[in-house]
């Protein structure tokens, strides 16, 4: 057994190494089982994670810190296009209205690669993406 834990780290140890530690940590949470009734929190945790906020902070009503924006735009994206809820549903647990809501998805699919901070954007939301289509794919 202990042969077995120490090949474990060793295994952990060298992917940090080769990719670094936060994609390393990226694909552990990946290869975690999450229940599908669970995205939506899963969904929540990562971004907030992504952007160094907290939930609740997602949920309060200023739009004013461009992070905290950020974050609860690509939120309702995520929510949206990767859980069976519809806009209503997503605004409920934003606590935003549906026309809110249908901006935020707007606004994500409009991003473009040709203005710096959108292109960083694209890219997080690529990466978490992939992250959220191998944890469904695990928990089917």
């Amino acid at each position: 057994m202990e042969n077995h834990t120490n090949l474990i780290f060793n295994e952990l140890f060298l992917s940090i190494e080769r990719v670094g530690i936060e994609a390393t940590i990226r694909q552990l949470k990946a290869t975690q089982r999450v229940p599908k009734a669970n995205l939506e929190a899963y969904i929540f945790e990562m971004v907030c994670t992504e952007f160094g906020v907290k939930k609740s902070q997602l949920l309060e009503a200023s739009d004013k810190d461009l992070i905290k924006r950020n974050a609860r735009i690509i939120s309702s994206y995520l929510i949206y296009h990767y859980t069976p809820l519809n806009q209503r549903q997503v605004g409920e647990l934003m606590d935003r209205s549906k026309g809110t809501i249908n901006k935020h998805i707007t606004e994500v699919e409009n991003f473009t690669p040709k203005i710096k901070y959108q292109k960083e954007l694209i890219a997080v939301i690529g990466r978490m993406e992939t992250e959220i289509k191998e944890v469904k794919k695990k928990s089917n």
